[in-house]
């Protein structure tokens, strides 16, 4: 096989198992995604080469070729099928047990991952949304001074006070949150120059919310100050999760027990009134059920923060309204 160069093609996606099975992996990715172009090198025998070509990815199904993968520092998915259960496939983090397990965003995110590289997520007409690095610093700390008054505008915790403090956090978020959680809070990009226009994603959202625990100052409304150290076993809520200490509504004990994750925005000053929100919304949400898995999702807003809840009516959120300290302009 020719290997090509990343401009004309997605991955050179090396298949390293029985040719049959390999085959039909081919075949079932190329007529599911029929606008990606793949080149799949298919062998039975893990290829002897010295240099592999760029943007490589190895699919394999035996240990010995997982762990030839890792010699060669390429990222390795495992398939896990019924003629090879003797093998433990534990080498990898990525293992699939069908094929239908296989996307272009999945093996973007295995490529990604293992060279720590931002993912995008999605994109729109004008938008691209992507992970954060450390190059958006600056740019969250502007976002973080417009909305001094309106914390769920927010990216930073409010302890972090110092430039020191916010980098470090930024650099933890971005180390463990992406991988521990699979998402995140992502930046919001203008797709012809790059621009940082502002933030979007989701947080994980509590299984049982009752009226107390909604008012509590200490247990919901305040983002985990603990993302600089390790994440802990039971996940901590994190960026999206700022607002102020009171709701103005109560909700039944079990309201929200359907509710698998939390979505949030929030868009720098000089890029609002542009319809930045309302274009990247759907996608995320359609992003948020499809991949990630979410059965539903939930917002919060401040009362006073009309056009947001319009928008989030719009595209069937479960809002839950906040009290706002002070007006806001998010």
């Amino acid at each position: 096989h020719e290997y090509v160069r990343k401009d004309s093609v997605m991955f050179n996606f090396f298949i390293i198992m029985d040719e049959n099975l390999g085959n039909t992996i081919a075949r079932h990715f190329s007529s599911e995604y029929l606008n990606y172009t793949i080149n799949f090198i298919i062998s039975k025998e893990f290829p002897v080469l010295t240099d592999f070509p760029d943007f490589s990815l190895i699919l394999c199904d035996l240990d010995k070729n997982i762990e030839l993968a890792k010699k060669h520092s390429l990222p390795v998915i495992a398939f896990s099928h019924k003629n090879n259960r003797q093998e433990s496939l534990m080498g990898t983090p990525w293992l699939i047990l069908d094929t239908d397990g296989l996307s272009p965003f999945f093996l973007n995110e295995v490529y990604c991952r293992h060279y720590k590289k931002p993912l995008t997520i999605t994109t729109t007409n004008r938008c691209i949304i992507r992970e954060l690095t450390t190059r958006q610093l600056p740019e969250l700390l502007q976002l973080q001074e417009e909305n001094k008054n309106n914390p769920s505008g927010c990216f930073f915790p409010q302890n972090c006070t110092t430039y020191a403090e916010a980098e470090e956090f930024l650099q933890n978020y971005i180390k463990n949150q992406y991988a521990f959680y699979g998402y995140g809070i992502y930046g919001i990009f203008n797709k012809e120059n790059e621009t940082f226009l502002g933030i979007a994603g989701f947080s994980p959202f509590e299984n049982v919310i009752t009226s107390d625990t909604l008012n509590s100052k200490e247990k919901n409304f305040k983002i985990s100050e603990n993302l600089s150290e390790k994440i802990p076993e039971k996940k901590s809520k994190n960026i999206s999760e700022h607002c102020s200490e009171k709701t103005s509504e109560k909700y039944p004990e079990n309201d929200f027990n359907e509710y698998s994750a939390e979505i949030g925005y929030s868009v720098l000053k000089k890029w609002q009134q542009q319809g930045i929100a309302s274009e990247i919304l759907p996608p995320l949400i359609h992003f948020g059920k499809e991949y990630l898995g979410f059965t539903k999702i939930v917002t919060r807003i401040e009362k006073n923060n009309i056009a947001s809840i319009r928008l989030a009516k719009k595209n069937n959120l479960k809002i839950l309204i906040c009290q706002a300290t002070e007006q806001t302009n998010s």
